[in-house]
């Protein structure tokens, strides 16, 4: 599999979702099996291309999918194929490789196609998130835009690693949306909705009417307290709360935390 064959590859698999790690030899000295600049592409299940085979090929292999259990971001690592003593294999050379995970932090789902989640799509992606749009309107251009025909059918596309925030343009899908996910018993690592402390008790009490129960840990209304109302600095706010989350930080200022830690 020649370069471009491979980075095509490795983008479809990330556009569908699966990640993996990128192998590339960075150096090469003597004789190897395969030269610089060979690349392959690592899941945890399957292999695209190659970097020569053999033990360089195998150590990489059982780096990677280490590093994709772990969340290692790279590794850099040497293979002694020279035959000496405490060589990993007799070929003449040595060969460097390095390893660059693709694994995106984590899925977030933003519901409505509004200015506030347009602006959380920007910087979601910005950040290393998978972000997908949902709304039931035709005709958005978004390239991770997907069209659902009622917004009670949300809770088809969740999964327990989602992060999910609920900010379509009107209160009543907000609703429907809403009691899909508490119905299905879905429970997202955050959800969060763009609303009023008003209109969510009133949304909590017709809810909880119909004897199901609204958790306390529903960010509504989403976002940290920085006072901003524009469309971009609220989606500034939900995303901070969202890294807070995701780094289980307690988001005080950097001036008063201890060590740095």
């Amino acid at each position: 599999m020649n370069t471009i064959d491979l980075l095509k590859k490795t983008v479809k698999n990330l556009e569908t979702g699966e990640s993996g790690i990128i192998a590339v030899i960075t150096d090469t000295k003597g004789s190897t099996p395969a030269k610089m600049g060979r690349m392959m592409f690592i899941t945890s299940q399957k292999l695209y291309g190659s970097i020569g085979g053999g033990i360089s090929e195998k150590s990489a292999i059982e780096r990677a999918r280490k590093m994709l259990k772990e969340g290692i971001k790279t590794e850099k690592f040497s293979v002694d194929l020279s035959g000496t003593e405490h060589s990993d294999t007799f070929c003449g050379g040595k060969v460097e490789i390095l390893l660059i995970n693709t694994q995106l932090k984590a899925k977030v789902l933003l519901i409505g196609a509004g200015h506030i989640n347009i602006a959380l799509n920007k910087y979601m992606e910005m950040l290393g998130y998978s972000v997908n749009i949902y709304d039931i309107r035709e005709g958005l251009s978004f390239g991770n835009y997907k069209k659902i025909d009622s917004y009670d059918t949300v809770f088809k596309e969740f999964d327990n690693n989602s992060y999910l925030v609920i900010a379509t343009h009107n209160h009543s899908e907000d609703g429907k949306v809403l009691l899909s996910l508490l119905q299905n018993k879905c429970k997202p690592l955050y959800l969060g909705m763009v609303c009023s402390k008003r209109s969510f008790k009133e949304l909590k009490t017709n809810i909880e009417k119909m004897e199901i129960t609204v958790p306390d840990t529903i960010f509504a209304p989403a976002g940290l307290n920085i006072n901003g109302n524009e469309p971009n600095e609220i989606a500034l706010s939900i995303v901070a709360q969202i890294e807070k989350i995701y780094y289980n930080k307690d988001g005080s200022d950097l001036k008063d935390v201890k060590n740095g830690n």
